[in-house]
């Protein structure tokens, strides 16, 4: 199942006077692995932008010497019940290509990591999805307690992160 369209305010039902998606986005450091930059995570990967507008020049990011580093963020409140969520990212890599997955936590549990295809390589960035959504019926309450993880695997690569939100299709 596919989201139809990008973007809080959007979407085939919002068109036929439905509701519209809506987007969930970093607003608290739940647990950092990405070495880079010090400080707080979250304000640097939560600007309010959605694809395909690019983010501002602020990121998270791992260089090569790590080879396998997370990290997990709270989400902004959801503005009602869900039925698929997919989770956008803008980023780029060094040009070695990592293994970079992202995963959702909610009801109590982790959904499943799915893979990212290629990332750019920098300094070009671009807008990325898993090949597939996560699909099921989620509550508001649940989703008001949702985290989001990026991962990123292999040594000697570096990846960054400049935004990643979740868009979630209403039921």
């Amino acid at each position: 199942m596919t989201l139809p369209l990008t973007g809080a305010g959007s979407g085939a039902a919002a068109a036929a006077g439905g509701e519209s998606n809506f987007i969930m986005r970093p607003d608290g450091d739940d647990s950092k692995g990405f070495p880079f930059p010090g400080g707080t995570h979250f304000d640097k990967v939560n600007e309010v932008v959605i694809q395909p507008s690019p983010g501002n020049t602020n990121e998270i990011w791992s260089t090569g010497a790590q080879d396998d580093v997370s990290d997990v963020f709270t989400l902004t409140a959801a503005s009602g019940n869900a039925s698929v969520l997919r989770v956008w990212v803008y980023a780029a890599d060094d040009g070695d290509e990592p293994t970079v997955t992202v995963d959702i936590y909610v009801d109590g549990g982790w959904l499943g990591a799915k893979s990212i295809p290629t990332l750019a390589e920098a300094p070009t960035f671009n807008w990325l999805k898993p090949a597939a959504d996560w699909s099921g019926t989620w509550s508001q309450a649940s989703l008001n307690s949702a985290k989001l993880k990026i991962r990123k695997q292999g040594a000697g690569v570096s990846i960054f992160v400049r935004t990643l939100y979740v868009e979630a299709n209403p039921v």
